[in-house]
Formats: C-alpha cells, structure tokens, sequence
C-alpha cells in the first residue's frame, strides 16, 4: 500500500482509488489463502466424517457379532454349556441381553 501512496501523485489517483486498490489486492491475497487451504479443509473434513463412518460401520458389525453368538450360545445343550463354564441360567441371561450390551 505504501508503493500506492507514494504513486499517487504520479497516476493522478485519489485517496478512495488507493484505498480501493488497496482492498482489491487484500481481497486477491484474501482468495489465494482461501485456495490453499481448500484442499486442507476438504481432507480434514474427509478425515472426520470417514471416521465417523468407520467407527459406525464396526459399533453395527459388534453388534451384528453379539447377535449371532447369543444365537449359538442358545443352541449349546447342557455338556457343551459344562465344558465353557456355563449353566443354563447363565445361558438365558446372557441370551436375553439386548444387542448393545456387552
């Protein structure tokens, strides 16, 4: 800006012209950040919204897995149930439970 103060009497430009000048080299220099940090913006949003997508994807798969061994845990019969450990009282609880809990 100074170079546009110190130009002034030689262009024959007035203070609102300078200033105006001034705002449009400020508003180029405003854009080219806004250019370079486009791509940052959009990884870092990427980064947090895939990880939300992920974090999503693998809480459905735990849930889907507790499902699917509650199921097989209600199909053991009583030898099978001694050999884990279980009764059949532990058996129904644990069958009963809902999908998010562990």
């Amino acid at each position: 800006m100074s170079n546009l103060i110190d130009d002034k009497e030689n262009s024959g430009m007035n203070a609102h012209q300078i200033q105006g000048a001034a705002g449009a080299v400020a508003l180029a220099r405003f854009e080219d950040i806004r250019r370079l940090h486009t791509p940052i913006l959009l990884r870092v949003l990427l980064l947090v919204f895939g990880s939300l997508l992920w974090r999503s994807l693998h809480t459905v798969r735990r849930w889907s897995a507790r499902t699917r061994q509650r199921h097989a845990l209600l199909q053991l019969d009583d030898r099978l149930l001694g050999d884990i450990g279980l009764t059949r009282e532990q058996q129904e609880q644990e069958a009963r439970k809902p999908f998010w809990m562990a």
